[in-house]
């Protein structure tokens, strides 16, 4: 038995025409209006020219070596390349960034022997006009006092309204303070926060500010005002607060050139000023492929346009940016405190 053909096997009989092909639709050119914004989202695109993040790990697993050659000998190169990246993934707007600004500010961090990332909040990358800008958190400040050798014990505290506390300088400095026994979330609002550090020859310091200062210093401060800053966090914020404060007490304690460079990065990122991450990549040493040197080396000077406010502030702050910029250049004298005004 023959199974007969299927409608689609079957031959068209002599004098049959075959059925009109169904009739397809054009589809509708884009308005003028998208079509122009399509035009514009290119060119942005090619214009921001992102780092992606499989380039940069392929530049640090090939470069490891030069890493290890940077790091003190207590940080695992490894582990900073990781976190690093875990921290790139999270933020795309950091991407979006010239590539050289953040190969330099993990050089950065790789020199400071500090840890990117708010799950220790030893330092930051954040965006900005472009360019990735290195902050170094309370904890990252606090390892750096350490290992100038001369600091025995260094904290930053904040203080609430139910706390007690009470301080003065002068001839016969004193400060006190006894924290509520109330539960967290009912001590009130942030009053003041301070820093204490202890010396190795016997002697201590410390400094105060109220929460209005500290809440000046992150007006100044450009980077705050992008939404990923940890000035924006719930908890970071208030680290933030204890680094600022910690400081203001570096210019009386003695300091190691990598506490002198983290406090220096960051008084330039408070005004608004360029970092020049860049500066900190050992270009002759890196191993790159032309495609890679081409996306990672920088093409020209950084955007400085700036905002009035920001003008107000850099001119506010010209002298002190200049001795900071002195000091990055490496015109300065280990062991010699950069001496300022408070802000």
């Amino acid at each position: 038995m023959t199974s007969r053909p299927s409608s689609k096997q079957q031959e068209l009989k002599p004098g049959s025409q075959a059925p009109p092909a169904a009739p397809r639709s054009e589809p509708k050119p884009p308005s003028p209006e998208k079509q122009a914004a399509q035009k514009e989202a290119a060119v942005v695109q090619r214009e921001m020219r992102p780092a992606p993040v499989r380039t940069m790990e392929e530049v640090f697993r090939k470069n490891i070596k030069v890493f290890e050659a940077m790091v003190p000998s207590h940080i695992d190169a490894s582990k900073l390349i990781r976190t690093a990246l875990i921290e790139m993934r999270r933020s795309p707007k950091l991407m979006q960034c010239r590539p050289a600004s953040i190969l330099g500010g993990v050089m950065t961090a790789a020199q400071l022997g500090l840890e990117l990332g708010s799950h220790l909040g030893q330092a930051w990358l954040i965006p900005f006009k472009q360019e990735a800008v290195f902050i170094a958190g309370y904890r990252g400040m606090v390892q750096l006092a350490y290992r100038s050798g001369q600091v025995r014990n260094i904290h930053a505290d904040p203080v609430y309204e139910a706390d007690t506390f009470s301080f003065a300088y002068g001839t016969n400095p004193h400060l006190t303070h006894t924290p509520s026994d109330l539960p967290p979330g009912e001590r009130g609002e942030i009053t003041h926060f301070y820093a204490v550090a202890s010396l190795a020859n016997g002697g201590h310091a410390f400094r105060v500010m109220t929460r209005a200062e500290v809440m000046q210093v992150r007006e100044r401060s450009p980077g705050a005002r992008k939404p990923d800053s940890p000035w924006n966090h719930p908890v970071d914020w208030l680290d933030m607060g204890r680094k600022t404060v910690i400081r203001r007490l570096a210019k009386y304690l003695p300091q190691s050139v990598e506490w002198q460079k983290a406090v220096a990065l960051d008084e330039l990122a408070e005004a608004g000023k360029g970092q020049d991450l860049a500066s900190a990549i050992s270009w002759d040493d890196l191993e790159l492929t032309p495609d890679e040197r081409e996306a990672l080396e920088p093409e020209g000077p950084a955007d400085e346009t700036q905002t009035a406010g920001e003008e107000e502030d850099g001119a506010a702050n010209g002298s002190r940016t200049d001795q900071v910029a002195s000091m990055l250049a490496g015109r300065v004298v280990e062991g010699e405190v950069v001496e300022g005004e408070d802000d």
